[in-house]
């Protein structure tokens, strides 16, 4: 696989006195904040700064609101062990990179104190695609979402605890501008050209706040922030008593490990503000093309996964790799990215059969233990993400209503909806109460009440009347005829 290298650098400027003070801060500890303190995080970026060539890095990591994480960290003298499961793992390997950790919830004036610190350099996050604010379906941010108002009104305060995660990043950038400090935010979620689009969030946020403040952190953002666009992979799922007898066996008593697939990759544009890890001598690639990446990572892999998840869930399994290797389900999988591929422009020098074969290899890794509940959680954010672009693509080259994208959105309304599933396995769905408020106007008219009407994907996927006929009739299908009558169709 080649990559382009030649990224695109947005010029930040500096006064003579800020560059005097970069330089002599690199004499002390160069530090990383980091927002979303979770396993994701602790198997990924975590790994790639302790691995990193050159200067130690630091992180001060930021739980939005686990305080028992951030405890048993602290009791653990902030260390925890990487258990890597499945083919080709590594021995479990203990982390001391974080050395710091906060909870946002409790400690609002410290987290905005960690972020305008000289010693920090580089902010990243892992907060969920809903943890940004996007309005559905749309770049812009939802001014009219719960917290997002008050939080601008109230960004003055240091102490208030902020409801959204762009405010505790806000407040902190706010402090940050009195000194001028440059600053990169690396955005590790999956939400296409998420750094380009967390800076607009930034800016759109400034713009409810008074007028002084508003113009101060934009003048900042515009000076002295950068925002490069990344894509993030490996399978990090849920830690368990297995993974902790594991850690044990190798000799680390512990009750925070993280397992984690042996695969990882992260795909950054070179555009920093400022000193930054040498990730690239960890493994990670510095290349122009991260928004071919990033669609790669959510039609070919992400989409995918979504699709394990909800037909798992229907057929009454656990884990998403009970799925992989399920014929059936397996084989209406592949098709969702005979239909993902073709709306991708891909990487330079990428094979996307072999990226596809791939998957399934890393999806079918029993040992993970990577729930079809975890993965199909939050569905209505991450469908938003996965959908609509390709199904709009198709719509414009013949085919209004591609066979495995239907089944996709369908099984996600079923599984949400009309799924009797264990309570263990019943995935969180931030429009779950709407849907069911919907379904009672019939099985024939819940997709056209829900992604029609309401919306629920964005309004790309509401104007797409044949898809959303089709989804329907799969829909009543799935309740009248079940899953495998409906997956024989594959």
């Amino acid at each position: 696989m080649t990559h382009g290298h030649a990224a695109r650098r947005r010029r930040i400027t500096r006064s003579a006195e800020a560059e005097r003070r970069r330089e002599s801060r690199m004499t002390e500890q160069p530090r990383i904040v980091h927002l979303g303190l979770g396993n994701f995080h602790r198997a990924h970026q975590a790994v790639y700064t302790a691995d990193a060539a050159g200067q130690p890095w630091r992180i001060t990591a930021v739980a939005r609101s686990n305080r028992q994480l951030v405890e048993t960290l602290k009791a653990q003298n902030m260390s925890y062990t990487i258990v890597e499961v499945g083919p080709g793992a590594a021995e479990p390997r203990r982390m001391t990179v974080i050395d710091r950790a906060l909870v946002a919830k409790d400690e609002p004036a410290a987290v905005r104190a960690a972020i305008a610190d000289p010693e920090c350099h580089v902010v990243t996050l892992t907060i969920t695609e809903k943890g940004y604010g996007y309005k559905p379906g749309s770049s812009d941010l939802d001014v009219e979402a719960a917290g997002v108002r008050e939080d601008a009104a109230g960004l003055g305060d240091a102490d208030r605890v902020p409801a959204t995660m762009l405010a505790v990043l806000a407040g902190g950038l706010l402090d940050r501008a009195d000194s001028g400090n440059p600053i990169t935010l690396v955005s590790c979620d999956n939400v296409g050209h998420n750094g380009t689009g967390l800076g607009r969030l930034l800016r759109q946020f400034a713009a409810l706040l008074p007028a002084e403040q508003g113009d101060k952190l934009t003048a900042y953002l515009d000076a002295s922030v950068s925002t490069p666009n990344t894509m993030v992979d490996r399978i990090v799922p849920a830690t368990t008593d297995k993974h902790r007898d594991m850690a044990a066996e190798a000799g680390f008593e512990d009750q925070i490990p993280v397992p984690g697939e042996p695969f990882t990759m992260w795909v950054l544009e070179d555009d920093f503000a400022g000193p930054h890890p040498d990730w690239a001598s960890s493994g990670a690639i510095l290349s122009d093309q991260v928004d071919r990446y990033e669609l790669v990572k959510l039609r070919l892999l992400n989409a995918a996964n979504s699709m394990l998840a909800y037909l798992g869930l229907l057929n009454g399994g656990t884990f998403i790799a009970e799925g992989a290797v399920n014929d059936a389900i397996k084989a209406a999988t592949w098709q969702l990215g005979e239909e993902m591929q073709p709306t991708i422009t891909l990487p330079d020098g990428f094979d996307p059969i072999e990226y596809r074969k791939e998957l399934f290899v890393r999806f079918s890794n029993l040992e993970l233990g990577h729930t079809c509940q975890q993965v199909g959680s939050d569905g209505s954010a991450k469908l938003t993400q996965r959908v609509p672009g390709p199904v709009a693509w198709h719509a414009e080259h013949g085919d209004p209503a591609p066979k495995a994208l239907v089944l996709l959105t369908a099984a996600w309304l079923s599984a949400v909806v009309y799924a009797d599933l264990p309570e263990g396995n019943v995935p969180d769905e931030p429009a779950r109460d709407l849907l069911k408020q919907l379904a009672e106007g019939g099985v024939d008219q819940l997709a056209k009440a829900a992604l029609v009407d309401h919306a629920v994907l964005g309004p790309q996927l509401a104007e797409q009347t044949a898809f959303v006929e089709a989804v329907s009739a799969q829909l009543v299908a799935l309740q009248e005829k079940g899953l495998a009558a409906v997956l024989a169709d594959f």
